[in-house]
């Protein structure tokens, strides 16, 4: 099985960056799609860090509020500025957004995690007494007995006043316990930068039910023939200005093992692939497309598939 992941990673000097494989050895495939101009001097847009992780729930702490998530609940992962290189202020800054990796752990049924930013208690404090109700769309998708995992950018929240500490909040659409595992990636420097996160991500396409999100998609992807999809306009986007849009895409359905490919029409098709496609499962992935002068993307698959896309920020 082929395993993609989204991730953001800061650069040495020289302009490198570190691999290690644990367990075995493997072939790897790096597309790269994008950088950030800046991730050292304070006040630049976005600040890639050497990944920090901020909650595993099977070793909790009291700070993170993370432990199992039962059935149909949420749990949480808190993140601060004094652990293994997280941004400083992570707690108290006005912050726009993080960006998280988040993985499920062992999962013995299959279902999904859904990341949203939170609201306290009227007090300031965590965890909520009442976390209200997640999103309708999904961060991490997985099937039973095979940890997943996926990158979200998260909107974010008001720090609690009793632990000084900001939380995602992470829902468990499964039948079974979860165990899971927060990886902070990099943070927006505040609310006024060029990076806007959609709270909460908003589905914008669906090819099994277009007509509950105003899709233009309704129907499966024919393998090997591009669709075209227009981003402005559709939830929260606005109509102009947009350049990329970070997006969770997810493939299900398909009709046999294949990937997808996502991209500016503007430009040539990339030889680079998203989601690897496997029948009977469901694959999701997250990636920063750039949007065309009239506000669009181009995505093709190499299987029939249906295909959900979900908007989590875009930039101007």
């Amino acid at each position: 099985m082929n395993n993609t992941h989204f991730l953001s990673v800061p650069v040495g000097y020289g302009g490198e960056i570190e691999f290690s494989v644990e367990g075995t050895t493997t072939d790897a495939i790096v597309d790269y799609v994008g950088y950030s101009s800046d991730g050292i001097t304070p006040g630049g847009a976005f600040h890639a860090i050497n990944p920090a992780r901020v909650a595993d729930s099977r070793t909790p702490t009291p700070s993170c509020l993370c432990a199992p998530i039962p059935p149909h609940s949420t749990g949480y992962a808190g993140y601060s500025n004094d652990t293994n290189g997280q941004p400083t202020g992570a707690g108290t800054q006005a912050f726009g957004g993080v960006l998280v990796h988040v993985t499920a752990v062992a999962p013995t049924s299959a279902g999904y995690l859904t990341v949203w930013s939170p609201t306290a208690n009227s007090d300031g404090t965590f965890p909520p007494t009442a976390p209200g109700t997640p999103p309708t769309t999904t961060s991490v998708s997985f099937t039973g007995h095979q940890s997943a995992g996926n990158t979200a950018y998260v909107q974010h929240a008001t720090a609690s006043t009793g632990t000084g500490y900001a939380y995602v909040a992470i829902y468990n659409g499964s039948a079974s316990t979860l165990n899971y595992v927060v990886d902070l990636q990099g943070y927006q420097a505040s609310t006024t930068d060029l990076q806007s996160p959609v709270s909460p991500h908003t589905r914008i396409e669906d090819s099994r039910n277009c007509g509950s999100v105003g899709g233009m998609l309704c129907t499966k992807l024919s393998a090997g023939v591009p669709s075209h999809f227009n981003v402005f306009r559709r939830g929260p986007v606005p109509d102009a200005g947009m350049k990329g849009a970070l997006l969770h895409v997810v493939t299900l359905n398909a009709t046999g093992t294949g990937y997808l490919q996502v991209w500016n029409p503007d430009q040539a098709m990339p030889l680079s692939s998203l989601n690897q496609i496997i029948p009977s499962t469901v694959v999701g992935d997250a990636a920063y497309v750039p949007i065309s002068s009239t506000g669009s993307i181009e995505i093709e698959s190499a299987v029939s598939t249906d295909v959900i896309i979900e908007i989590e920020g875009w930039t101007g």
